[in-house]
């Protein structure tokens, strides 16, 4: 019998995931790394939460392009991108459509000087799609920015305090959040380590955008080499709802020891 635990995260609406230290949800060769459908993710969880089962599962194929690398640095594990030609890509999609509520997460350790790059980034029908299909969650030198979108129009929220004096540690967790107002508008909001920082309204509507192929790209800003991520980044989510700040604040809790956080004082 084999006893798995690690801290208990939101699942709820998760829809993909991966953790440089949870090896149940990657493995590195050549090419691509999967999305985790509902099947992969119900073993992924055996690591995620108490489980008891005889056999643990073998890991879901995946693969990566090019050369990254999973480094360890005073015990925290991560995938390391040097902000040149590689990144992880998808495989399907995740979602049949970018839907009204929607929530991207990671944690990440960003190279403030280095190239601009997306931590997560859905680029839209036909694997490109026009700049009008892209959506994103964006960290680069100070500023954190999402970029939503039904295909027809954009809506963007950037956030630019953050910065190494407001964020001296090595890792931040970092969430964007996207929910539908009911009324032809959406509104984003932006958290570092389960702080509210930034809301922005009248972004306009995200409904029935098209997934495309291979979604979402890991570290990857577009087509151009000169937007591939630089930096740690040791893991990144997507939820198919807006995760409240009580979830935020879950998921933070459960995972910011590993981070060398200190406890919230409330």
């Amino acid at each position: 019998m084999a006893i798995f635990h690690s801290p208990k995260i939101v699942t709820d609406g998760l829809i993909f995931y991966i953790d440089a230290q949870n090896t149940y949800s990657y493995s590195i060769n050549d090419g691509i790394i999967n999305n985790l459908g509902k099947k992969e993710l119900e073993t992924t969880f055996k690591e995620l939460e108490f489980v008891e089962n005889t056999d643990p599962g073998t890991p879901p194929s995946a693969s990566t392009t090019s050369q990254i690398v999973v480094t360890t640095d005073d015990n925290i594990k991560s995938f390391f991108f040097d902000g040149t030609d590689y990144y992880f890509k998808g495989v399907g999609t995740p979602m049949g459509n970018i839907p009204n509520n929607l929530t991207y997460t990671t944690w990440i350790n960003h190279n403030r000087s280095g190239p601009l790059g997306s931590t997560i980034f859905c680029a839209g029908t036909a694997n490109g799609g026009g700049n009008i299909n892209r959506t994103w969650l964006y960290v680069f030198n100070d500023s954190i920015n999402m970029a939503i979108t039904d295909g027809t129009q954009q809506g963007f929220a950037t956030y630019t305090a953050y910065t190494e004096t407001n964020y001296p540690l090595d890792f931040n967790y970092v969430v964007t959040t996207c929910s539908d107002n009911d009324d032809g508008n959406s509104t984003i909001k932006i958290y570092v380590n389960a702080d509210l920082v930034l809301t922005k309204t009248v972004v306009g509507v995200v409904s029935g955008r098209i997934a495309g192929t291979d979604e979402p790209d890991i570290a990857r800003g577009g087509s151009s080499g000169g937007q591939r991520f630089s930096g740690k980044i040791a893991s990144a989510s997507i939820y198919n709802k807006c995760l409240s700040q009580d979830e935020i604040l879950r998921n933070y809790d459960a995972m910011r020891s590993r981070f060398k956080h200190p406890p919230r004082i409330y």
